[in-house]
């Protein structure tokens, strides 16, 4: 969030001195520690402007003194200024496996605050509901003194209309039907931001990454469930319906098609989803996990990757991947997935795309593993809370 403040005036209609109170409290944000005096001579902006964009923010809590720099010496003395990245705060929900996690966050992106609840495959919508509520009180407890809570963050997997904020459903849950978030919201009294999990995550790629905006970025997740999304120009696509880039749910050459947790057969998720995976890894390995953090690790201290089902897997995922390029012709693809930190699963699985693309196209698209799994859940699905809020905070007062 912070890496972004200078830009948050972009749009034309602010003035000169709105963009300047953002650089001022982006530059507090980014410097050890800065005082007026350096603000002024390093943004090149007069010391006028610099004290009175600061007295705002210090009235609005989001700046606040220290202590004085060389104390003692003669001339008007020099204070050191923190910002209080503390000043708001939001919560993030997301869903891993069969778990709903909510993290407390603040400015700065800090995690101050976690908690997870663990649900049976047989939740409907009366117990993730209340499930749900109940998360966010606890996390709500745990906002620091002082702090404001500008709302929630929902990122969601399966179905999920965003104009009326409604979970249709979920594969993990098959239960649940047409969850309506408007009850949470009015119990919790907090503003919730509904977002399907996988656009979340691209967009907070495209936000912290620049270069990704250029041209088309396919990202393709292969882990407890296998999905995608797609962006152009910086763009992210979607449908009316709530669903975009259900890779996981093509139809697959399966002369005995298994039944795919979305209710139908011959699913790719039924060949190399990590819940259609977990019984035969299982059966050697009884205590392999399903969470895909964990499970990251157990595949790769265990060396799973030799196994034979592994090969199995990704025939049918290089496949559909090389199909899905050849519907995008992006200019990159990002890859979250547990099972590519394995050396020679990346490897191969590389390999496998660009055989299977046109010879022009293997020198124009590159192939990049994100391993570090994902972020936006927790700061894509929040990053609208903070930007509206500073856009407004940034706006100088002074002079009106």
């Amino acid at each position: 969030m912070l890496s972004n403040i200078e830009n948050i005036h972009r749009i034309s209609k602010y003035r000169i001195k709105d963009r300047e109170k953002a650089s001022i409290f982006q530059y507090i944000c980014s410097q050890p520690s800065p005082t007026r005096k350096k603000a002024a001579a390093d943004l090149k902006i007069r010391p006028t402007t610099v004290s009175k964009s600061v007295q705002e923010l210090i009235q609005d809590s989001l700046v606040y003194e220290g202590e004085v720099r060389n104390p003692g010496k003669q001339g008007r003395p020099e204070i050191f200024l923190y910002p209080n990245l503390d000043r708001y705060t939001a919560i993030a929900l997301y869903v891993v496996s069969l778990e709903i996690k909510g993290a407390l966050i603040n400015l700065g992106e800090d995690i101050l605050a976690e908690k997870t609840i663990t649900l049976t495959a047989g939740a409907d919508n009366q117990v993730l509901t209340r499930k749900i509520s109940s998360l966010i009180h606890h996390l709500d407890l745990k906002k620091p003194a002082g702090s404001e809570i500008l709302g929630t963050g929902v990122s969601l997997p399966g179905t999920v209309n965003l104009p009326t904020r409604t979970w249709i459903s979920s594969c993990r849950w098959p239960l649940l039907r047409n969850l309506s978030f408007d009850a949470i919201e009015e119990k919790s009294a907090h503003k919730l931001s509904v977002h399907k999990f996988l656009d979340t995550e691209l967009e907070f790629l495209l936000i912290k990454n620049p270069g990704y905006r250029q041209g088309g970025t396919i990202l393709f997740h292969w882990g407890y469930g296998i999905g995608s999304a797609y962006a152009n120009m910086g763009r992210v696509l979607r449908s009316t319906l709530g669903r975009f880039g259900e890779i996981g749910h093509w139809k697959v050459d399966d002369p005995f098609p298994r039944k795919c947790t979305c209710g139908l057969t011959g699913c790719l998720e039924t060949k190399a989803a990590l819940w259609a995976l977990l019984p035969e890894i299982r059966k050697s390995y009884p205590n392999t996990p399903e969470d895909e953090n964990e499970f990251q690790n157990f595949f790769q201290e265990n060396g799973l990757e030799r196994l034979p089902l592994m090969d199995k897997a990704l025939e049918p995922i290089i496949l559909a991947l090389s199909n899905l390029y050849k519907i995008f012709f992006p200019d990159r693809i990002l890859i979250i997935s547990p099972f590519t930190n394995s050396k020679s699963i990346f490897a191969r699985l590389k390999e496998g795309l660009l055989d299977n693309i046109p010879d022009f196209a293997r020198e124009t698209v590159s192939l990049v593993n994100l391993n570090q799994g994902f972020q936006g859940e927790i700061f894509g699905s929040t990053y609208s809370l903070f930007h509206n809020t500073l856009k407004n905070a940034l706006i100088a007062r002074w002079g009106n």
